[in-house]
């Protein structure tokens, strides 16, 4: 099984690079908007405290007085488009068509838009046309590269770098 997984893993990694390569040279297009982006990611599966820190974030900019909308894929959910969960006033999507995460993030964020948007340019032109943000939060968008970003916060699993003495070398 191991064996297999290296193989998979291999073969993910020999894609991703070729994927970057064409990003930046050129060969794909990234596409910008006149907000500046902040992407909160991680570069390992799940369990890095995405969530935690798109909410200390988001509430962060908030108290600092700006306006901040969320976009996120909102994975498994049951809807397609960019599809606002929730705006400045109450929520607008129920979980199942929202996605677990942009859902959480509606109900810990009062008043601050999430926006649910495979495609995330859409979903950030979305963002600027309906709630006309000083700063657009991506959750969990560090793989996402057609749009262009300001910043990019990117979160690892520190025990398992130290397992792997990555730090140490």
């Amino acid at each position: 099984m191991n064996v297999a997984l290296r193989g998979l893993q291999k073969i993910f990694h020999f894609v991703t690079q070729i994927r970057n390569y064409f990003f930046n040279h050129g060969l794909f297009r990234i596409r910008e908007v006149k907000v500046p982006v902040v992407s909160v990611g991680n570069i390992t599966f799940g369990g890095t405290g995405k969530t935690p820190t798109v909410i200390k974030i988001a509430d962060e900019i908030r108290n600092n007085g700006f306006k901040v909308v969320i976009i996120s894929r909102g994975y498994k959910r049951w809807s397609f488009f960019s599809r606002i969960v929730s705006d400045t006033e109450k929520i607008r999507m129920s979980l199942r068509r929202a996605g677990d995460e942009p859902y959480l993030l509606a109900n810990k964020l009062k008043g601050i838009p999430v926006i649910v948007s495979k495609k995330r340019f859409k979903g950030a032109l979305k963002a600027i046309k309906k709630f006309n943000p000083d700063i657009i939060l991506l959750d969990d968008g560090f793989q996402h590269r057609k749009l262009k970003r300001t910043l990019d916060v990117v979160l690892i699993d520190s025990p398992e770098i130290l397992a792997n003495n990555t730090l140490m070398r």
